[in-house]
């Protein structure tokens, strides 16, 4: 994703607010986006309106935009995607989707580049098509599967080589996501839940050499059974076959694990009373690498998330610690207890791996720092519907999730909506922008704004 180097952190926030500076739409550094993609009118069958998505390649030089289209009586849709050049605002890529199957009546998509920016995907949406883009390759979407009927959100995570089988995280669910072609000639789309939290048990998954591989912790009263697993057969019915004949036990009071895909690893945190052990297996050659014990910094339920070379431990008491990896071996970087921090679910690493971030708060990975938000928090209490927070370089997407709100995307009903770019590290707004901002790119070089039926690109 994204470094910026000017401003260490921003936050967009669009609100109903009048600036005395002349609105970005009049100046000449806008780049207009011809067609512009966004629709007036709404229907009986969505009466929400239209449904968009929009998203930046990850080196920032393309944008593009999904148009989910007129709703019709079975839950199809009419769309479209384009895809822009962002240095000259230049329609590249085009393609119609006739005939897409969408039951999800938002009016938010989560469109996503791949990490060579030369596929789009989506895959957010509640029961509609999961499709892949290559449009580097052809002008014609490829449907993978239906995504099930869990009412979150996803991301594509992984593709198989072969691009017949993806990954889709969901904030609870992992979904995999598979296209087959059958001994009769005849394709079969197919998704279940491959891993995720299931009464006292989390799994978790990745795909490698176009399997899936599962490390699955199933709870019995008195002990935790570690299973990798990879392939599972009857997904609804959580079927696990384990080839790997590993299966080691921990009576642990608590058990998590995480997955490494950059350097192929399992890693298995315990609780065993005061001690917290890691334990990591390098699931690419099936080879067990060793076990590391930590005294003093075992908590009740503890959680784990992995940033490259960091690993951050918490517990919903809001025990925090950091370990840094070098070689492959965790140290302790630093153990500590924020009673104020104020959002400990959506609390995650900075893109650059410098913070952690949360909605209303940060802390230096390094150092440990607390840093707030007294504008943030303040204009949340007053209106918590009119506006759209996004951070840069910090988060994925560039936005806080949490703050989402579906009225943000109907640029259409929000023709006088202004927006601001906000440093949190400097408190203070760095940009103004007449409209609504709908993303950045993820070297922070980039806004895309609409207002009204205009959709425009504003160099930072």
């Amino acid at each position: 994703m994204k470094i910026y180097y000017t401003v260490c952190m921003i936050v967009l926030i669009s609100m109903p607010l009048a600036f005395a500076d002349q609105p970005l739409t009049q100046h000449t550094n806008a780049i207009p986006l011809l067609p512009s993609n966004i629709p007036h009118e709404t229907t009986d069958h969505y009466p929400q309106g239209y449904a968009m998505g929009y998203t930046f390649s990850q080196d920032g030089r393309l944008f593009a935009s999904f148009f989910a289209g007129k709703r019709h009586y079975d839950d199809h849709t009419n769309g479209n995607i384009r895809i822009w050049d962002t240095q000259t605002g230049k329609l590249k890529y085009q393609t119609q989707i006739p005939h897409y199957y969408n039951s999800y009546r938002g009016d938010r998509y989560d469109i996503q580049f791949s990490p060579d920016n030369k596929m789009l995907y989506l895959a957010s949406a509640t029961e509609s098509q999961v499709f892949i883009w290559q449009f580097t390759k052809r002008n014609k979407i490829e449907v993978i599967c239906m995504q099930g009927d869990r009412a979150e959100f996803y991301d594509v995570i992984q593709v198989a080589p072969n691009n017949k089988r993806l990954l889709l995280q969901g904030f609870c669910y992992t979904q995999l996501c598979t296209k087959e072609t059958l001994v009769n000639g005849k394709t079969r789309y197919s998704s279940g839940y491959a891993s995720g939290f299931f009464h006292n048990e989390k799994t978790s998954a990745v795909l490698h050499n176009n399997k899936l591989l599962v490390i699955y912790n199933n709870k019995n009263p008195d002990e935790f059974t570690i299973k990798f697993v990879d392939e599972l057969k009857g997904l609804a019915k959580r079927k696990l076959v384990n080839v790997w004949q590993v299966s080691p036990v921990s009576n642990a009071a608590h058990l998590t694990n995480i997955i490494d895909r950059t350097n192929q690893l399992f890693i298995v945190v315990e609780v065993l009373d005061n001690d917290l052990l890691l334990h990591q297996w390098n699931y690419a050659k099936r080879q067990w690498l060793g076990t590391q014990t930590f005294t003093g910094l075992a908590k009740p339920n503890m959680e784990v998330k992995l940033h490259k070379n960091y690993l951050l431990i918490y517990s919903p008491k809001k025990d925090l610690a950091i370990l840094k990896r070098n070689d492959l071996q965790f140290s302790l970087l630093w153990q500590k207890q924020y009673n104020s921090l104020k959002d400990l679910i959506y609390l995650d690493f900075s893109l650059d791996g410098k913070y952690l971030v949360s909605d209303f708060d940060m802390i230096e990975i390094e150092t440990g720092r607390f840093i707030t938000y007294p504008l943030m928090r303040r204009k949340q209490k007053i209106n918590k519907i009119d506006y759209t927070a996004y951070i840069e370089p910090m988060i994925k997407d560039n936005f806080f999730k949490s703050y989402y709100s579906e009225k943000d995307l109907k640029c259409q009903d929000n023709v006088n909506l202004k927006s601001d770019v906000y440093s949190l590290l400097n408190q203070k707004t760095i940009k103004e922008v007449d409209g609504l901002i709908v993303g950045m790119s993820p070297d922070g070089k980039t806004l895309a704004a609409c207002k009204g039926a205009e959709l425009f690109l504003i160099p930072m």
